[in-house]
This record gives structure tokens, sequence and C-alpha cells, in this order.
């Protein structure tokens, strides 16, 4: 099962898709006793409500075996690593918080695999995302930026 956030976040992310309609089909699957995997990806649309969505989700009664969460590498312009330096230390803090947790599993694997990625070094762009988004939004009729407030509070930097 693809899913990266919740609720609004989930909408603007899965394009064309409802909140309702995944989590009325998420519980249609696990009354079947499927065994289900949430792949995730991470990028500058959830940099910080993935975890709320693992979360979430674990409220619902799935296993730290469910998640396996990679980060995002194309498109460039949703790629993490444009953030700036000490959002990413934010993210650094929070995934090292989650690590000492020991959640085990896929998904302590995914949050180091993740702590390694965010600490590579990448030429930063964060100008061309924004503009990336723009368009997305004139494509869509949508706008992001009363989605992903946390994300447009850092234009500035």
């Amino acid at each position: 099962v693809s899913v990266e956030t919740i609720e609004d976040e989930y909408e603007y992310i899965r394009f064309g898709n409802r909140w309702k309609d995944f989590l009325d089909n998420l519980q249609i699957i696990k009354s079947l006793n499927h065994k289900i995997s949430f792949n995730m990806l991470y990028f500058i649309l959830n940099y910080r409500s993935v975890f709320g969505c693992v979360d979430f989700l674990k409220g619902m009664g799935f296993h730290n075996n469910s998640f396996i969460i990679g980060a995002l590498l194309q498109p460039d312009y949703l790629n993490i690593r444009h953030l700036p330096d000490d959002v990413l230390q934010s993210i650094q803090e929070k995934l090292l918080t989650k690590i000492d947790e020991a959640p085990g599993f896929l998904l302590e694997d995914s949050y180091q695999n993740l702590l390694s990625y965010i600490q590579q070094p990448m030429e930063k762009n964060l100008f061309d995302s924004f503009e990336q988004l723009k368009q997305l939004d004139q494509r869509r009729g949508l706008d992001s930026s009363k989605i992903f407030t946390h994300l447009y509070k850092l234009k500035g930097n």
C-alpha cells in the first residue's frame, strides 16, 4: 500500500484520491487478513507528517514490520535534502529519537536509512522546489501553500 501522509496532505500527494476512500479500502483489506506493507516515500512535502502517518497506522494495529520508508529521489525538486540545514538537523534529531525508541523491524531500518540519506551533501535549490510546486498547483487547480504551511514558512530561507 502506498501512503506517505494523511488527510489533506494525502489528497494533494495522491492527487485524485480521497483520504476517506483510502481508509475504507484499507479496512476492507485488513479484514481479509492479508499481510500489508506500507511503502512510503519521504520528501519535502511530508518531511514532518510522515511520522504522524506511521503513528496513525500503528494506532490501527499495524506492526512495525509493515513500514518501508525510503527517500524520494525523483523528481529532484521534491528531494528532502533541498530543505535548509537547520530543518535537516531537526529531522536528524527526530530520526535519532525514533531510532532510540528501538522499534525494530523494517521501521527501524527505514529510519536508519533515512538518517544516512539526509546526511549526504547536496546542492540545494529550494527556490526551484517552490517554482515547480507552483506549476503543479496551476495544473491541478490547487494551492499547496494552504496544505503544507510548515513548508511554505521556509520559503524565505
